[in-house]
């Protein structure tokens, strides 16, 4: 099923024996384009304290009561490494989550092959606000770590032109990968919302807020405009992928 992530950032976390705290964030793999993790605010009950969960640990995403279910206890989230809500995540924070929780070290998985190629390039680290150069990343940091908060926002570089910017993200919870960017148009299409996948894109960039696509703009313009309240279902993807003549991520029975 696909789920946006301004959705996700309503739900609330329950542990097994009660409530946690709200969606704060998600972080994904800018090479993969997969969830690694929601960050949560755990608000009155662990004031001052935010702390990562795996989409492994999520057992039932209830969209009736918008709550994500835990496989995790209240006690074994308190045991959860604390963390400030700024990127880098420390590779040794990821390591002992890891360890104590058995979530997928999803790292080593990378490093034998089993995860995808990356679906765009390599992105460039962000730049330094006061040299202009790549900002040095903390000692064992993750750089491939990326806010889904930071991107939602960033306007659109098309094969012809600029157009609109990212209004929302769409995961699967399958796979838990980004599916699609939702594009507000802008006044270009007065305000009209299309879905893009994250394979038809070739780049970000970091420092000026862009993300670059090989579409042009009459494919978009032309495109099964998107309805953020209706669900996506697989007809409406089957056209969208016929639309811009791409191929489709599942198989036909």
């Amino acid at each position: 099923m696909l789920y946006k992530a301004s959705f996700l950032q309503q739900c609330d976390i329950l542990a097994t024996d009660g409530s946690i705290g709200d969606v704060y964030d998600q972080y994904f793999d800018d090479r993969s384009w997969s969830l690694r993790y929601f960050v949560v605010d755990t608000g009155k009950w662990l004031p001052g304290r935010k702390v990562l969960i795996a989409p492994a640990a999520i057992s039932k995403v209830d969209i009736d009561n918008a709550d994500l279910q835990l496989n995790l206890t209240r006690q074994q989230v308190t045991e959860s490494p604390d963390m400030s809500s700024d990127l880098p995540v420390s590779r040794r924070m990821e390591k002992e989550m890891s360890r104590r929780f058995g979530w997928p070290a999803y790292w080593d998985l990378a490093a034998a092959g089993v995860v995808a190629p990356p679906m765009i390039p390599p992105f460039a680290p962000p730049e330094s606000a006061s040299s202009g150069q790549p900002a040095p990343a903390p000692e064992n940091a993750n750089p491939n770590l990326r806010s889904v908060a930071e991107i939602e926002g960033y306007g659109l570089s098309v094969a012809d032109g600029e157009l609109g910017a990212v209004y929302d993200v769409v995961f699967s919870d399958s796979s838990w990968t980004i599916r699609y960017l939702v594009i507000e148009t802008g006044n270009w299409l007065s305000g009209r919302k299309v879905l893009i996948a994250p394979s038809w894109c070739t780049g970000i960039d970091w420092s000026d807020r862009v993300i670059q696509v090989r579409l042009t703009r009459d494919a978009i313009e032309s495109c099964p405009e998107y309805d953020p309240k209706a669900p996506i279902d697989r007809k409406y993807e089957a056209a969208i992928h016929e639309h811009y003549r791409e191929d489709t991520y599942w198989i036909d029975a």
